[in-house]
C-alpha cells in the first residue's frame, strides 16, 4: 500500500512551506469490475484513488444513513466506525449527539489534526521506548540479581572455608591442649612419685650419713682427758690447744693427722667443701693453701688451728667453741650429726 506525504504552497510553482510527515500505507486504489454472463472477462466500472487520511467519519451506526446514501454509494468499514469520501459525507446529515454538559469540544482543522497525530506518533514511539527500556533495565537488573546472588554465594562459600579452616585449627589446638593437659597430669603425678622417692632417698641418706659418721666417731674415739683439765684426746692422744710442753711431737702428729682425717672424712659425708683442702697421712699430713700464688709453696705441714672444724660446725648451724679447741668441737659435731650420742 502506498504512502502519503502533505505539502502547502503559496503558488502552484512555488516550493513548498510545510511539508508533513509521511504516512504510511495511508493510499490505495480501489477499481469495482462487472461480471456479465455472456462476457469471459470482468470489465472495469471504477477505479478510485483513495486516500485513508483523507476519509470523512459517518459514525459507528448506519441506521440512520440507510435513508440519506445514494444508491452507488461506496462506504469503509474500520474498527472505529464508517468512512467515505468528503464529498459524500457532505451531502449526508449525519445527527449531532448533544452532550448533557455545558462543556465545549476543541475543534481542530487539517494541519492541527496532523500535528496531533505526529505528536500522538512521537508519544506512542515514546512510550514503546519507554517499554523497552523498562525491560532492559528489568533485565539488568534480574542479571545484576543474578551476579549479586552468585557473588553472594561465593563469599558465603570462602566464609564457610575460612570458618571450617578456622574450626579445623580451633580443634587442633584444642586437641593439643587436651594432650598437654593429659601429659601435664603425668608429668605431675611423676613429679609427685619422685617427689616422694627423693624424700625417701633423703631419709636414707641422712641416715646412711649419720651411721657414717656414729662408724667415724667409733673409729676415731675422741674423750675427755682424764689427767688434765679442758683437755681431749683422740683414740687415746693427746691434742693440746696452745701449749706443746710436756708431750711427745710424734704423738701430737699422729692425733694431727687422726684429726685431719676425721675432718676430711666428716667433710665428704657431710658434703661440705674445706677451706684449707687437707691431704690425710697419718703423722706426715699435709694442709693446702688454695691461694698461694706458686703452687710449690701452696703445701704446707699440718698445724692446729682449727678451722676447718669450725667450717664444719658452721655448716650444720652449730656455734663453735674457739677455733683451738680442735676436739672438742669435733666431738660436738659428732654429737648433733650422728644421732647416737
Amino acid at each position: 500500500m502506498p504512502s502519503t506525504v502533505c505539502s502547502l504552497h503559496a503558488t502552484a510553482q512555488a516550493r513548498p512551506f510545510y511539508v508533513s510527515a509521511t504516512v504510511c500505507g495511508s493510499l490505495m486504489i480501489v477499481r469495482i469490475w462487472r461480471v456479465d454472463a455472456d462476457r469471459a472477462s470482468p470489465r472495469l466500472l471504477l477505479e478510485w484513488d483513495v486516500d485513508l487520511r483523507g476519509m470523512q467519519s459517518m459514525g459507528s451506526q448506519l441506521d440512520y444513513l440507510y435513508k440519506d446514501l445514494g444508491k452507488e454509494t461506496m462506504l469503509f468499514e474500520f474498527k472505529d466506525g464508517y468512512y467515505t469520501a468528503p464529498e459524500i459525507a457532505a451531502s449526508v446529515s449525519v445527527p449531532v449527539a448533544r452532550s448533557g454538559s455545558n462543556t465545549s469540544s476543541h475543534t481542530y482543522n487539517f494541519l492541527q489534526a496532523i500535528k496531533l497525530v505526529e505528536m500522538h506518533r512521537k508519544v506512542v514511539e515514546l512510550y514503546k521506548g519507554t517499554q523497552h527500556l523498562a525491560q532492559q533495565i528489568n533485565e539488568h537488573i534480574q542479571h545484576n540479581e543474578r551476579y549479586m546472588h552468585k557473588a553472594k554465594r561465593m563469599q558465603l562459600d570462602n566464609l564457610h572455608e575460612r570458618v571450617n579452616l578456622k574450626r579445623g585449627i580451633v580443634e587442633e589446638h584444642c586437641q593439643r591442649l587436651r594432650d598437654a593437659v593429659v601429659a601435664s597430669e603425668a608429668l605431675e603425678q611423676e613429679l609427685s612419685t619422685t617427689r616422694e622417692l627423693l624424700y625417701s632417698m633423703n631419709e636414707q641418706v641422712d641416715q646412711v650419713q649419720q651411721e657414717r659418721i656414729h662408724d667415724l666417731a667409733d673409729l676415731y674415739p675422741i674423750a675427755h682427758a682424764t689427767t688434765m683439765d679442758n683437755a681431749y684426746t683422740i683414740r687415746d692422744l693427746h691434742l693440746p690447744n696452745t701449749d706443746y710442753r710436756g708431750f711427745h711431737s710424734e704423738d701430737v702428729a699422729t692425733a694431727l693427722g687422726y684429726t685431719c682425717h676425721l675432718v676430711e672424712m666428716i667433710s665428704f659425708y657431710l658434703r661440705v667443701p674445706l677451706i684449707y683442702p687437707m691431704i690425710a697421712m697419718a703423722s706426715r699430713a699435709y694442709i693446702i693453701n688454695p691461694l698461694a700464688p706458686d703452687v710449690d709453696q701452696a703445701i704446707y705441714p699440718l698445724y692446729g688451728k682449727g678451722q676447718d672444724a669450725a667450717r664444719l660446725m658452721t655448716s650444720q648451724h652449730l656455734n663453735a667453741k674457739r677455733p683451738r679447741d680442735t676436739l672438742l668441737n669435733l666431738l660436738t659435731l659428732l654429737w648433733k650429726t650422728s644421732g647416737h650420742y
